[in-house]
């Protein structure tokens, strides 16, 4: 997306620490995706409804699925 590691990661921080003292202040209106979505430095890399499926549940649970699968290929070719 053309951002260093490091800047990814400041991005990403300075918005879970906003979501992060919503929480703390014991309120359960915090939004990560929100505060995400409204940071006009976050939003320069990122297409309409990207950051959206990024961070779905569902994209999150195929990725886990893949990751399952080559383990469980993997394993299978080692017991060969």
């Amino acid at each position: 997306k053309g951002l260093t590691r490091e800047n990814a990661y400041e991005l990403v921080q300075r918005n879970a620490m906003k979501t992060w003292a919503v929480k703390h202040a014991g309120r359960d209106d915090a939004d990560f995706l929100e505060e995400l979505m409204s940071d006009l430095d976050v939003g320069r890399h990122f297409s309409k409804g990207e950051l959206e499926k990024l961070c779905s549940l569902e994209f999150h649970q195929k990725q886990m699925l893949l990751y399952l699968h080559f383990g469980l290929l993997m394993q299978y070719q080692m017991n060969l």
